[in-house]
């Protein structure tokens, strides 16, 4: 076989196929050389049929990775500067790590354990989370992203005369957090408010460390979907009925 293919055929072959899983794996730096490699090879042996195949590999590639690019930076440009003034405004509370911030292409998502919002079994917020959900405001207020408050609970069931379940719970902490951002000067047109109860845990609920983490409000940020509603009708046919007036 050897022979019959020739090493220069079956060296351009390998390359060929170890470009080709490179670009399925996404990692476009890694294979776009062997891939030219593979493809100078094939012109030299006259291999037109190959030459095809990595020029439309080449023309894909290319395209996908102009789109991931787009796509990082928007990102950036979508929370970079956002990410920079959330962080001055809570940087006390990250640093202390009572605050985690994580962003997951367009989405920032900031969570706060329960032990710095509420009181064990409450949804009333106690003086400290009034001060960083204050802070907090401050950097939402005139924003124009859509800002969702989900609440989370641990597994340990709940059942007192105010909530009857861990699902009434998470939801009412959610919306006194909603309700006290919004009362701060965060436009709640595009904001909304969740409750999961123990549906969406982040650790383990077999130990009370795991349970804690649990335990937490998570406010996210993120791009406005094309279906969000706006008053900018509704203004201008006001506007439009005023001045006929």
């Amino acid at each position: 076989i050897f022979e019959r293919l020739g090493i220069d055929y079956l060296y351009a072959l390998a390359t060929f196929r170890f470009a080709n899983h490179c670009f399925l794996s996404g990692e476009f730096s890694e294979g776009y050389a062997p891939l030219c490699i593979a493809r100078e090879r094939f012109e030299a042996l006259g291999d037109t049929g190959h030459l095809r195949q990595i020029d439309t590999l080449l023309s894909s590639t290319a395209r996908d990775a102009v789109a991931h690019s787009l796509s990082e930076a928007n990102s950036f440009a979508l929370f970079g500067g956002f990410a920079k003034e959330a962080k001055e405004a809570l940087s006390s509370f990250l640093t202390d790590s009572l605050i985690t911030m994580q962003r997951t292409g367009n989405r920032l998502v900031l969570s706060f354990p329960e032990k710095l919002l509420f009181p064990s079994g409450k949804a009333d917020i106690q003086n400290g989370g009034i001060t960083v959900l204050d802070s907090l405001a401050g950097v939402l207020q005139g924003i124009k992203y859509q800002i969702t408050v989900d609440g989370h609970t641990d597994t340990d069931p709940i059942r007192t005369f105010q909530y009857e379940s861990n699902w009434h719970l998470s939801v009412d902490r959610a919306l006194n957090v909603a309700y006290t951002l919004v009362q701060k000067g965060v436009p709640e047109l595009n904001l909304s408010v969740r409750g999961f109860g123990s549906q969406r845990p982040v650790a383990t609920n077999q130990t009370e460390a795991g349970k804690m983490k649990n335990r937490r409000v998570e406010i996210s940020i993120s791009e406005l979907p094309p279906d969000a509603p706006s008053t900018e009708g509704y203004e201008s046919q006001v506007a439009d009925t005023s001045r006929q007036e």
